[in-house]
């Protein structure tokens, strides 16, 4: 969810994916802004307010995949993965969190729970924990895990090992609970949706791929999302997330707007559940007429896309090109150093 990086076309593919399945989540969520309004004046897209918290498993597998892709590459070290990592993750999340506890310090209204001092801190170093200030921040709290654990193993051996961590995970998990926090997000259920992105990788770079393939693929995964469930298949959803990331990653596209809302979606993702929150009470407040419903679900969605793009363009991507810069020179500078001692 939250590693922009993209050279060619098979990465522009997942940021495509990346993009629509931010929107899936946000489309999920729009009800949080509509308490007001009678249900009855509403035209919600069912297939999105029932199936759209599957953006989520999407999120995930490609966070297999990406990470895969990146641990191949000859420059890669762990101390310059976590910080791109911890770097692309944590100021926006953490902006976000404080501006959560600002609305609770100033306004008036019950919009979010009370909070302790520990549960701040969870929230913004995303520690493993069963709340978090902001709802949807507990995804990035499995993604810190993932990258710490799947860092770690793709350092010492090959992406085939970390498929066979997040298989055993997801197996042993399925067979016996784990009910301790900590240890579930190293290594718990949702590794079944990190290991079907390791899978996709190993696939597809061993796959030779023609023109209908990711169309093929993709009608394959909705129809593994639509009945996996029916079929008590386990783990279908992460199995649908998977190859629903392989169609992407043999998906050879440019578009400019599909690939600005990848850029965009971790913004997306972390500004809509607090802004629809906060919609939700200045709309009993404002109490407008009921056929608006529609008007008030697009045009919040509107309004976090528009910011979202601004938050990339203008405080996301500066940081991610500034550590990009840093970690460069440093490279250059051991090369040159190594060099003259030759």
């Amino acid at each position: 969810m939250s590693d922009n990086s993209s050279s060619d076309s098979r990465n522009q593919g997942l940021q495509a994916a990346r993009g629509m399945a931010a929107f899936a989540v946000m489309y999920y969520h729009s009800h949080l802004a509509l308490g007001y309004f009678n249900k009855s004046v509403l035209w919600p897209i069912s297939y999105l307010t029932e199936h759209g918290a599957f953006g989520v498993d999407v999120f995930f597998a490609i966070s297999g995949y990406i990470i895969c892709l990146v641990s191949q590459k000859p420059s890669f070290t762990l101390p310059s993965f976590f910080l791109k990592r911890m770097a692309r993750i944590y100021p926006l999340s953490t902006a976000v969190t404080l501006g959560i506890v600002l609305i609770v310090f100033t306004i008036d209204l019950p919009l979010f729970d009370q909070f302790t001092g520990s549960q701040l801190l969870y929230s913004i170093l995303l520690l493993p924990s069963d709340r978090s200030l902001n709802a949807v921040a507990w995804t990035l709290q499995y993604e810190v895990c993932f990258y710490i654990v799947g860092g770690l193993i793709l350092r010492f051996a090959s992406p085939a090992a970390l498929l066979v961590y997040c298989v055993a995970a997801a197996t042993f998990v399925y067979w016996q609970p784990i009910e301790n926090t900590w240890i579930e997000h190293f290594f718990g259920s949702r590794y079944a949706s990190f290991g079907a992105g390791v899978g996709a990788y190993l696939i597809m770079m061993k796959a030779r791929t023609r023109k209908h393939t990711p169309l093929a693929l993709l009608c394959f995964g909705l129809v593994m999302l639509h009945f996996g469930p029916l079929l008590a298949i386990p783990y279908s959803t992460s199995m649908a997330a998977g190859i629903l990331v392989c169609s992407a990653a043999a998906w050879h596209t440019h578009s400019k707007p599909l690939t600005l809302l990848g850029d965009s979606s971790y913004a997306l993702y972390l500004f809509h559940f607090p802004f629809f929150v906060c919609l939700n009470g200045l709309v009993w407040q404002l109490s407008p007429p009921q056929w608006t419903g529609e008007l008030v679900r697009w045009g919040a969605m509107g309004f976090c896309l528009t910011a979202s793009v601004a938050s990339w363009r203008l405080l996301e991507k500066p940081i991610n090109d500034a550590v990009g810069r840093c970690l460069n020179q440093r490279r250059q500078g051991v090369v040159k150093a190594t060099m003259s001692v030759v």
